[in-house]
């Protein structure tokens, strides 16, 4: 499994690039219409399995609250 230290030192080993695009998801609130395919293809560049199992769960996982009730968000 991935440890929080393992992730930052990750973090801390990438270099951003002039032509790199940087995105930001917020875990909370995740936008639904972030494009996996690609998200997935990125992410698998620079992490292990262990990391990427996180990222699965997380680019997937289509549960939300509000007003204190779960929902599962279905698409079509």
């Amino acid at each position: 499994m991935l440890k929080s230290f393992q992730f930052v030192q990750i973090l801390k080993s990438l270099r951003v690039q002039p032509e790199d695009l940087m995105v930001s998801f917020d875990v909370e609130s995740l936008f639904t219409n972030v494009p996996i395919v690609d998200s997935f293809e990125l992410l698998n560049q620079h992490f292990e399995d262990d990391g990427l199992v996180l990222f699965t769960h997380v680019l997937i996982s289509t549960y939300f609250c509000f007003d204190g009730h779960f929902y599962e968000q279905k698409t079509e």
